[in-house]
């Protein structure tokens, strides 16, 4: 909301989750609508306001800078099907417009495209630099299906030394999966016992489709489980292939 000399009184910012006209009305209750002189929409705006003004999405993000934020030095908009980047010169002029590739729209590629414009760094270098810190990965599975998988993504090859407990595991006796072998040896995941890999797809596209925070935080819940666990199985393992052994008691992990 604007006065009669363009300033800011008022802004409110809220995921409607499909309800909109809900949501619309709860915004507008929170404040007097018969102050209210008139109403302008984006182009991009729903259906559920008539016969009010509509003006170009990228013109009224413009125009918005260059009153409101002249510090500003670009614009990274995320939409349901485009995303772009507005970008302006050091007198905060508009400059130029970029828009996604084919294909790169709603993905990762999409944000590493535009973190190299802005000169940021790019998510996938963040994850190459961090891994190549690391001499040795413990995974499950992680050498038929990780691993494969990360070094074609990224375009590397993962030189390091890799403990892969499924096999470590199942020379030891204990198969059925990450969840199988934690059960069989003992280690209890509480209240995430119930949420397997099938479920953990199912959180991750419930938070994408409706932002629901909970379902994000379960989600990294479970990730976490997985990592932390991973190592108390490695101890297990080390500690059970070590016990035949004369230097068990010298060299055990507690």
């Amino acid at each position: 909301m604007v006065d009669e000399k363009g300033a800011v009184v008022n802004s409110f910012y809220q995921f409607h989750r499909g309800a909109i006209a809900d949501t619309l009305r709860s915004m507008l209750g929170t404040i007097d609508i018969s102050c209210i002189g008139g109403i302008a929409m984006t182009e991009s705006g729903p259906d559920i306001l008539q016969d009010v003004p509509r003006y170009d999405t990228q013109i009224a993000m413009i125009a918005a800078v260059k009153k409101y934020h002249t510090e500003v030095g670009s614009i990274l908009f995320v939409g349901g099907e485009n995303f772009g980047l507005i970008t302006f010169n050091k007198q905060g002029d508009y400059e130029r417009f970029r828009s996604n590739s084919s294909c790169a729209a709603g993905t990762g590629s999409f944000l590493d495209q535009q973190a190299k414009r802005l000169n940021l760094k790019s998510i996938d270098d963040d994850f190459v630099r961090d891994i190549e810190q690391f001499k040795i990965i413990v995974t499950y599975n992680g050498r038929c299906f990780d691993v494969p998988f990360i070094e074609k993504h990224f375009s590397i090859r993962m030189n390091h030394v890799h403990i892969d407990l499924r096999f470590l595991l199942k020379s030891l006796g204990f198969s059925g999966g990450l969840k199988g072998c934690e059960r069989q040896l003992g280690i209890d995941r509480g209240d995430l016992s119930d949420i397997d890999g099938y479920y953990a797809v199912i959180l991750w596209n419930d938070y994408r489709r409706t932002g629901n925070e909970k379902k994000l935080k379960l989600l990294l819940d479970y990730n976490s489980a997985d990592a932390k666990n991973l190592e108390t199985l490695l101890v297990k393992a080390y500690n059970m292939n070590l016990k035949n052994t004369p230097f068990y008691e010298s060299n055990k992990i507690m």
